[in-house]
């Protein structure tokens, strides 16, 4: 089973076309105590969201452990340049390598597909655009489909993490939610990534 790196630099092999070429391995931008918790929250589920997929790192963790008979939903626009994108090459690549469940990869902005789905969510990932405004859209589209005993995490939410600092968007949004939204309440936590359930479940 290929597996990824996590939030490594590989210096001048860093590059996307590096990793197209099997030069290294996909470079997942959570921490590896990040992809734990991942797979805590996708462990024995149904339906996995994600979105913000980039080299598939924290793809690959939640396949690994969810129902093998499930659904994992990749959204991510992945702008192509001369007809490739080659960070959607390395996440295929990393995320066949995983057996189980069946994989559907939407390329398109997060709201886009929020239009068309209509589906139950047992796990919801936010890591698409960290902006304030975007992390609160992908929240007010999305936290409707999830299920009564299901989970949102956001990533780059939490200011443990040492690369983290105030400016992100996605941190100061979490940092509302519970205010904003007290029938969510944060559960469970790994470096930057808060995982919010229900307060009634």
């Amino acid at each position: 089973m290929i597996a990824p790196a996590h939030r490594h630099d590989f210096g001048w092999r860093s590059s996307t076309a590096a990793g197209a070429l099997r030069l290294r391995p996909a470079v997942a931008q959570i921490t590896k105590r990040e992809g734990e918790l991942i797979e805590r929250c996708s462990a024995g589920v149904s339906r996995v969201v994600q979105i913000g997929v980039a080299e598939g790192g924290s793809a690959w963790h939640a396949r690994r452990t969810m129902d093998p008979s499930g659904e994992l939903c990749l959204i991510d626009t992945y702008p192509k340049v001369l007809g490739l994108n080659l960070s959607s090459i390395i996440a295929r690549r990393l995320v066949d390598s995983v057996p189980g469940a069946r994989v559907e990869w939407i390329r398109a902005r997060s709201d886009e597909a929020a239009r068309d789905w209509s589906l139950p969510i047992d796990f919801l990932f936010v890591d698409g655009d960290h902006s304030y405004d975007a992390v609160r859209g992908d929240w007010e589209d999305w936290h409707g489909f999830i299920e009564p005993k299901g989970c949102v995490a956001f990533h780059d939410a939490l200011l443990d993490a040492d690369w983290m600092d105030r400016d992100f968007g996605s941190a100061q949004f979490v940092a509302e939610l519970p205010d904003r939204y007290p029938d969510w309440r944060l559960v469970d936590r790994a470096d930057s990534i808060a995982v919010f359930r229900r307060t009634d479940i």
